[in-house]
């Protein structure tokens, strides 16, 4: 495990994991982000995404988790019992873009080379989407009471045009964060 001088101290690890739960909270929370950007994807990702690059996974996972239940205790959008799986599934998604890691070389050429770098962000970014995507799903057609191709549709509505603006921002900004040299000690 990369860093794992990080994290021996017990004491230290709740320090800095609550440090991050603590940021994406004032992230969730900034009426800003919630009107420019869609419902918390981008800004609570943010500390998410530098924590399983730059740490681990394992512990982005379970920040990830908490920070799902603390944000829908925040914003409450529906209270159905499939936003209590949703909410901390899709944040613990942003988890699995750790075991890719970026700085490794493999193309010459600079678009090939980033996307490459980026793959963990996309697929952390698509299986955040289908998370998101299949709730939506399950909510609609329970308060539509069907299942037909319109509420996928509708669902899809919902999600989509999220995705996309989520994923090329994630796909610019993160590399540039996780690149950069700070450490944990110069953000407090």
């Amino acid at each position: 495990m990369k860093n794992s001088a990080y994290f021996e101290d017990p004491h230290q690890n709740y320090r800095r994991t609550r440090f991050f739960i603590e940021m994406g909270m004032a992230l969730a929370m900034s009426g800003m982000f919630l009107l420019l950007l869609g419902f918390l994807r981008v800004p609570v990702s943010i500390p998410l995404f530098f924590l399983t690059y730059r740490r681990s996974p394992k512990i982005a996972l379970y920040v990830a988790i908490i920070l799902g239940y603390m944000t829908l205790l925040i914003h409450p959008l529906i209270l159905h019992p499939i936003v209590f799986i949703e909410c901390p599934l899709e944040y613990a998604c942003i988890a699995i873009a750790g075991f890719f890691p970026m700085g490794i070389k493999k193309y010459e050429n600079n678009i090939l080379q980033w996307i490459y770098e980026c793959r963990g962000v996309i697929i952390a970014a698509t299986l955040r989407f289908l998370v998101t995507f299949v709730g939506s799903f399950i909510i609609y057609s329970y308060y539509l009471h069907s299942t037909s191709a319109i509420v996928w549709l509708i669902a899809f509505l919902d999600e989509g045009p999220i995705f996309i603006p989520y994923l090329i921002f994630t796909m610019v900004l993160i590399p540039r964060l996780v690149k950069y040299k700070y450490e944990i000690r110069e953000l407090k």
